[in-house]
This record gives structure tokens, C-alpha cells and sequence, in this order.
């Protein structure tokens, strides 16, 4: 085309300007040149850019046209103002990038527009070596891979085309932009009707962000821009995987709702029958939620969200029974018997690749779970039970303001109640002050006095002596100024035979050698019968209220 506006122009210069360069050929390249030049780039040298690197060699011939073109210009006195041909040809660089960005971005568009879900088994190797197995759509296999071959392109323009092998990377960034602008807007209607489509969508995201890792590693040039977009793909999706764990959370919570926080169940039996039909819709929704997304996530990732959503179920449980103030006996039967149902809601963690779940298995996943069925067993249990366990460290998941409410909640305010709260706020038993104060007022304990089966006369005297002496002391005249004396004179002496200190207790031959006292003592006793005056009633009873008990002193000490 260019080469048939030259043969124009020539013919114009010989035929209309006979030769000559003047006034009329510059006013005609003024006037007509400008328009002439953007219907040829329009119409020629724009569709001439090539769509691939194969073919920047052939527009080689296009910028010699364009050349040739401003030569017969300047030749028949056409003056250019400017010359946008030339301009166009040597940014071809630019132009080319752009055209291959464009092609690149509308076929990622076509593959981003299919609605095609069907998934296949795909697995990814993390970098710490475990292996994760889901399902994946074509949809981010397809983009892979053209991904790949448009930095395999910049890499084979990055010596002689610098601008296109620039203008190419920041075209897989858009592509990427792309699928997760378009993505979940125009899927968005079946991701939510469907769980395990959302979880694939997410399964794609992580799958492409992965090999966009080992892409980075093959060029290191832009491994900044691809590790950015990688971040921002694993991004949207765990934000899918969140929604979709959510949703399923706020049915099961819009059916707990109808316990009406367990309220009135105790004396409706239509309550009770209303609380077991929404227990078995709350097991029947986790039962079919994880059969659905079972197949199409990793085992790590089916147990996380399954974890979450059961542990979300058992403290919406925990709460609505906690914020009970008064709880009957009849009510906490019906409670517990309806929450025993959540044991079927082990099975839910069954999986292939672990078989059947069992109860420490889930335990494991639900950090609630044991906390669960220790409230249900308090809901039975008697208080001296529940404070064996407290004591035991059973219930260390409670906080100490649980506990206290429950104990208010179940049992009425007695002393006992207090006391077993008192005792689960300082985490000690409480101390018996009464008992400590009885013990440190008590009487010592007397010592016994030692008696012989060998004499009568010992025995007599220890039954005697403190009737005589209560009487000495109760026998005071102020007239007597003679000494009245108790107990034991200093003639009144006993010989007691030396005793073998290594020998325990006595034996039937060991007789103490005591002279005979009993005259001595009944002339003692006439004589202070005389001195002492009469004792009323009264005061015996009096006095011997006073004295507690005798001591060993009290038989061999001088009284006055």
C-alpha cells in the first residue's frame, strides 16, 4: 500500500507541478499529506505490527516502505510538517508489546469466562515437603501455562526487544489481575449455592499460586512481581475458604436459635421433642456439608474448617447453657439427654486417608469438645462431684466465673454453696480457723501417775491427797498464825529402792519399801480438821469449778 501512495505522489509532482518544487507543492503536502499519513497508519502500518516474535522480522519491510515514503516526500517538494509514520515504525518495540498483551489478556479472558466446574485430582509438593492432594478446574492449568509461554517469549526479546520483553511481564501480572477481578464476580452466584465449588475456586488459587513459585525460580528477573501476585492469589483463597466455612456456620446457627437458649423445657414435652428435631438438623447440616467438600480438599484442609465449625456449634451450646441463672433438676436432665445427640457428630471427621474418627481423634481438631461433655456431665453431677473434680483438676478448661455461675445456677444459696465458691475463687480448700482455735486453747494433757499393784498405801495416798488439799485451801482462819501446812513434812520421807534405769515397766518383783504412813496421815488430818472452820456447800462447788484437773506438784509441794 505505501509503495502504491508513492507511485501517486510521483505522478502528481510530474503531472500537476510539471517537476517543479514551488509554493503549490509545498501548500499541497500541507494540506494533504497530514490526512494521507493517519489513513495509511490506520489502514496499513498499524495492522502490519506482528502478533508474535516469529514475525517482528517481517516488519522490517514496512519500516523500509515508510522510509521510502518520506524520501519521494522531500523528493517532490512536499514539505512533512511531521512525520507519524516514522515515529510509529521506530516503537515498534511498544507496539508490539501491546498487541501481544492485548491477545494475551482476551484468551486468559475466554478461559476465565467458561463455566466449566468439573474438577480432577491434582496434588502440590509445599516446600516443606508435604505433599497436598484436591481437585482443580482447567481454568488455572490453562492460565499456567499461558503464563509460561509469555516469559519463555520475554526471555528470547529481553536482548534485542528490551521495551516488549518489559511490556510481556507486566502483561502476566494484568493476566493475573484479571482472574482475580473476574473470578469470583462472575462465578460468584454458583460458588455460593455450592460449597465444594467455592473450595475448588480456592483449590485453583493456591494450585496456580504454587506454580508461580517454581516460575519465579526459572526467572529471577521478575521474581519480586511474581511473588507479589502469588501472595495476592493465596489471599482470595482463603478468603473463599473462610466464606465458605462461614456460611455453613450461620445455618447451624440459625437453627440453634430455635433452643430459644434451652428456656421452658423442662415441663413442655412439644419444647423437648422441638429441641431433639433441632439437634438432629444441626448433625444432618455438619453430616452433609463435610460429605460434600470431603472429596475435593486436602485432609488438612477438610479438618480445619470441619474443626472450626463444630467448635463454633459446641461454644454457641456452652454460652446459650451458661447464661442459664436458675437451672431445675428436671431441666438439666432434659438438657443433658439432648446433648447427647452431638456425639454422632464424631463420625463427621471420618475420612479416607484416616478412617473412622474416634473421640480423642476430635478432640484433637476441637478445642471445645472435652469441655462440652464436661458441662453436660455437670448438668447431673451432685455438688460434692463436681467439687471432686474441681479438686482433682478436671475442669481446669472453666474459667473461675464459669464455674461460680454454674454452682449458682444449679444449687441453691446455702453455706455449702458458699463455701465451695469461696474455695474455686482462691483455688485453695478454706481453713478451719474455729478448729485451730480450739487447739490452740486446749488443756496440755496431764501426766499419768505411776502405780504399783505391790502397795495399798501409794494408792491411798494419791485418792486422799487433793480432798486435803482442796480442804487446806478452803480452811483459812485469820486468827491462826501457826503455819498449816499440806502434803508431805520433811520427816515424812519415802525410801524409794534405786530403780534399774535401763529396765522398762515394772515387774511382779519390784516392791517398793514405803514405811507405814497411815497413823502419821490420820493425825495430820484430826489436826487440820480442828484449825479449819466450816466449809458452806457453796463454795466446795465453787472452788472446785476453778481448779481443773491435778498435777504431780499438787501431792508433794508445801502449802501455807
Amino acid at each position: 500500500m505505501i509503495d502504491r501512495i508513492n507511485n501517486m505522489l510521483l505522478f502528481f509532482f510530474e503531472h500537476l507541478f510539471n517537476h517543479k518544487k514551488n509554493e503549490m507543492t509545498r501548500l499541497f503536502g500541507c494540506l494533504f499529506l497530514p490526512d494521507l499519513m493517519n489513513l495509511m497508519l490506520s489502514k496499513s502500518v498499524v495492522p502490519a505490527v506482528p502478533s508474535s516474535r516469529h514475525q517482528l522480522s517481517s516488519f522490517d519491510h514496512v519500516m523500509e516502505s515508510i522510509i521510502s515514503f518520506e524520501q519521494t516526500c522531500q523528493q517532490c517538494g512536499f514539505d512533512l510538517l511531521e512525520n507519524p509514520l516514522r515515529t510509529f515504525a521506530e516503537n515498534i518495540d511498544r507496539h508490539y508489546a501491546k498487541k501481544r498483551r492485548e491477545i494475551i489478556l482476551k484468551e486468559g479472558r475466554k478461559v476465565i469466562l467458561r463455566k466449566l466446574y468439573d474438577a480432577e485430582p491434582t496434588q502440590i509438593e509445599l516446600e516443606d515437603g508435604q505433599v497436598q492432594e484436591f481437585q482443580i478446574t482447567q481454568s488455572p492449568q490453562l492460565l499456567s501455562v499461558l503464563i509460561s509461554d509469555t516469559l519463555a517469549e520475554t526471555l528470547e526479546l529481553e536482548q534485542q526487544h528490551p521495551v516488549s520483553a518489559t511490556q510481556l511481564t507486566e502483561g502476566v501480572q494484568d493476566l493475573l489481575d484479571l482472574y482475580r477481578a473476574i473470578m469470583p464476580s462472575y462465578h460468584r452466584p454458583q460458588f455460593l449455592s455450592n460449597p465444594a465449588s467455592a473450595l475448588v475456586f480456592r483449590n485453583d488459587c493456591f494450585w496456580l499460586a504454587n506454580q508461580l513459585k517454581w516460575t519465579a525460580r526459572r526467572y529471577p528477573a521478575i521474581k519480586d512481581t511474581l511473588h507479589e501476585a502469588l501472595k495476592r492469589l493465596e489471599e482470595l483463597g482463603k478468603a473463599w475458604h473462610e466464606l465458605c466455612m462461614m456460611q455453613c456456620m450461620d445455618k447451624i446457627q440459625r437453627c440453634l436459635d430455635r433452643f430459644d437458649g434451652f428456656v421452658g423445657g423442662a415441663e413442655d414435652t412439644k419444647v423437648q421433642q422441638a429441641w431433639d428435631q433441632t439437634m438432629s438438623e444441626v448433625i444432618q447440616l455438619a453430616h452433609s456439608f463435610a460429605a460434600t467438600i470431603r472429596p475435593v480438599v486436602d485432609i488438612r484442609v477438610f479438618t480445619d474448617i470441619l474443626g472450626r465449625v463444630i467448635d463454633s456449634l459446641l461454644n454457641r451450646l456452652i454460652g446459650d447453657i451458661e447464661d442459664l441463672t436458675d437451672i431445675g433438676a428436671e431441666e438439666s436432665h432434659v438438657i443433658a439427654r439432648t446433648l447427647n445427640s452431638v456425639a454422632q457428630l464424631v463420625g463427621v471427621f471420618d475420612h479416607p486417608k484416616h478412617g473412622e474418627a474416634t473421640d480423642s481423634y476430635v478432640s484433637q481438631l476441637v478445642p471445645n469438645w472435652q469441655k462440652f461433655w464436661l458441662l453436660k456431665d455437670i448438668l447431673e453431677m451432685s455438688m460434692r462431684e463436681i467439687m471432686d473434680a474441681f479438686r482433682r483438676g478436671q475442669l481446669h478448661m472453666f474459667a473461675k466465673s464459669e464455674l461460680e455461675h454454674l454452682l449458682c445456677a444449679l444449687f441453691a444459696d446455702t453455706e455449702l454453696r458458699r463455701t465451695n465458691i469461696e474455695e474455686i475463687k482462691s483455688g485453695q480448700p478454706p481453713v478451719n480457723l474455729s478448729g485451730i482455735e480450739t487447739i490452740m486453747h486446749a488443756e496440755p494433757t496431764k501426766a499419768p501417775i505411776p502405780t504399783t499393784t505391790s502397795s495399798a498405801a501409794v494408792s491411798t495416798i494419791i485418792a486422799q491427797a487433793p480432798v486435803q488439799t482442796l480442804m487446806n485451801k478452803l480452811a483459812y482462819s485469820p486468827d491462826d498464825e501457826e503455819e498449816v501446812t499440806t502434803g508431805w513434812d520433811d520427816d515424812d520421807d519415802i525410801e524409794i529402792p534405786e530403780v534399774d534405769n535401763d529396765k522398762e515397766g515394772w515387774d511382779d518383783d519390784d516392791e517398793l519399801d514405803i514405811p507405814d504412813i497411815d497413823e502419821n496421815l490420820e493425825k495430820k488430818t484430826d489436826e487440820k480438821k480442828e484449825k479449819s472452820k466450816p466449809i458452806e456447800e457453796e463454795d466446795i462447788d465453787l472452788t472446785l469449778s476453778d481448779k481443773e484437773g491435778w498435777d504431780d506438784e499438787d501431792l508433794f509441794k508445801d502449802e501455807k
